[in-house]
């Protein structure tokens, strides 16, 4: 989870030195800044969603929801993820 950790010292970095003029409420993750893009066709899509891909919820959106607590902040973001039950093999 190197991208979460990398995002949430960024965000800790965005929040504090914002706050100093005004609260933070809410910070914006741009599209692909969790997991980045990893898609592929074919048996590399497959191997992809069961190995990259992460599920929400998640690990990844648990230690984002830990972070929000800390900062006492809403996090909206978007990333590639699968739902086993909607859809399996498919992202």
């Amino acid at each position: 989870m190197k991208d979460i950790d990398r995002l949430a010292l960024s965000m800790r970095y965005a929040v504090w030195n914002c706050s100093l003029d005004l609260p933070v409420k809410l910070v914006a993750i741009s599209e692909g800044g969790i997991g980045g893009w990893c898609l592929g066709g074919g048996d590399e899509h497959l191997r992809i969603c069961r190995e990259v891909v992460p599920e929400i919820p998640g690990r990844e959106t648990d230690a984002l929801g830990e972070l929000a607590k800390e900062l006492g902040i809403y996090i909206i973001a978007q990333m590639v993820a699968k739902d086993p039950e909607l859809m399996e093999d498919r992202i």
